[in-house]
């Protein structure tokens, strides 16, 4: 399963790392990896350890804790694990 949209973030606690435009979500299994733009990098919040990502998905978001992703330039990879928080 593969999805496409527009609209995210990363989150360092309560501090916004980076906010995503375009974004690909690929599942397998309990596995989801991610691709994504990032547009509003905080060069500080971005270097640390991510506790969220989140995505707009419709009028809702899908969250997960604890991403482990990588940034290269103005893109960011990684895995999410398990289900997303839906909000």
């Amino acid at each position: 399963m593969e999805i496409h949209g527009r609209g995210g973030a990363i989150r360092v606690g309560p501090y916004t790392a980076a906010r995503v435009g375009a974004w690909t979500l690929s599942r397998g299994g309990d596995i989801y990896t991610v691709v994504a733009e990032i547009v509003q990098p905080d060069a500080y919040w971005l270097t640390q350890e991510p506790t969220q990502m989140a995505f707009a998905v419709g009028a809702r978001s899908w969250v997960w804790s604890q991403p482990r992703l990588s940034v290269t330039g103005a893109t960011v990879t990684g895995e999410l694990h398990g289900p997303p928080e839906t909000r």
